[in-house]
């Protein structure tokens, strides 16, 4: 029963993973079309890091457990999410607006 729960556990979590790089490319594509048009809603930018931030936790509770490959895994994996949602945010929306300026 035990194992079940911890499986069940571990499912949801990927399950808001994935909805948190979704709400980012979400996000990314609100950013651009505000570019585009010039008027929109703007992007979510707090809640998928919130989540991101999440993971990095987890990786300092296996520190503090002196579980070091288990803490690399989950920094590791933070600092891909990590980057990620501020390339999502913040570096393709200014590399969009910056051509879309040289162009006009």
């Amino acid at each position: 029963m035990v194992n079940v729960v911890i499986i069940l556990l571990i499912v949801i979590a990927a399950i808001i993973l994935i909805l948190a790089i979704l709400v980012d490319l979400l996000s990314l594509y609100l950013n651009l079309r505000k570019i585009k048009i010039g008027r929109g809603p703007s992007g979510i930018p707090g809640l998928s890091f919130l989540i991101y931030w999440g993971v990095f936790t987890l990786g300092c509770v296996n520190i503090l457990k002196h579980e070091y490959r288990e803490s690399v895994k989950y920094i590791s994996i933070f600092t891909i999410l990590f980057i990620f949602h501020i390339s999502c945010h913040f570096i393709i929306p200014i590399i969009y607006r910056s051509i879309r300026m040289r162009d006009n």
